[in-house]
């Protein structure tokens, strides 16, 4: 065995700690090699009691995978969460296009809605699909698809002219079921005009000022627009010269 000098003082302790000078070395039988052995032991893996481990920071590949019941308390760094799958309750992205909804596009993968290219346009989905945008002219036109009542306003200024070669003509977005023509109020006018046409009938002109009168009117009727006449003046047909007449259209 070989062996190697070693110059130093020998001591012991007793249980009290009290130390005692043994006698002075100058040789001492030591295995070759030991120091390095020693070196080497100390960085091998090897065991100790968790109650003795109270300090430090560990080498993470030595951390072992922990059941997730065994992680009770502390607080985890960002960097190291993964991103979580949408089938494990995650959402399966590391960012997000700002402002724009969130939605399934597939049974584990989420999608985000492009911006409309409306702006105020509403949210709308089929029986099937992705959500999509509407317009609010689309969603009254499909509204009234739907059967919801449909409505349009409008005015027009008159021009005098009468008689079946010069019909009065109003063309509307939808097929309309009632339209009523009304003359603008003037300050120095105390009467009250009214012009009443009910889908594929003829219309009526009403009027109140010391009594009342009526006049017919005869209507054509197509499928988004209606125009009429009257036989014997432009003020009984709805087109007093320079008067604005309003009209609405329920459809």
């Amino acid at each position: 065995m070989a062996t190697y000098e070693y110059n130093g003082l020998m001591t012991v302790k007793d249980a009290a700690g009290n130390k005692y000078l043994l006698y002075p070395i100058t040789k001492a039988e030591c295995v070759d090699g030991l120091e390095e052995a020693l070196a080497a032991k100390a960085a091998a893996t090897h065991h100790h009691a968790a109650g003795d481990v109270n300090s430090g920071i560990f080498d993470s590949a030595r951390i072992p995978n922990l059941d997730a019941s065994k992680i009770a308390s502390g607080t985890m760094a960002a960097a190291r969460l993964p991103t979580m799958a949408v089938n494990k309750g995650g959402t399966g992205k590391t960012s997000w296009s700002a402002n724009r909804l969130i939605y399934p596009s597939a049974s584990t993968t989420l999608a985000q809605l492009a911006f409309p290219s409306v702006a105020g346009s509403v949210l709308r989905q089929g029986a099937s699909g992705a959500p999509y945008w509407t317009s609010l002219q689309d969603l009254v036109a499909a509204l009234g698809d739907a059967g919801g009542v449909r409505i349009a306003t409008g005015s027009y200024t008159g021009t005098g002219t009468y008689g079946a070669n010069n019909p009065c003509s109003l063309t509307f977005p939808f097929s309309p079921a009632l339209v009523v023509v009304s003359r603008g109020r003037e300050a120095s006018n105390t009467k009250s005009v009214i012009g009443i046409f009910v889908r594929d009938g003829h219309g009526v002109k009403i009027t109140q000022s010391t009594n009342y009168a009526a006049t017919f009117l005869y209507a054509t009727w197509a499928d988004i627009s209606l125009s009429w006449y009257a036989v014997d003046s432009g003020d009984n047909q709805l087109n007093y010269d320079g008067t604005t007449y309003h009209y609405i259209a329920l459809g």
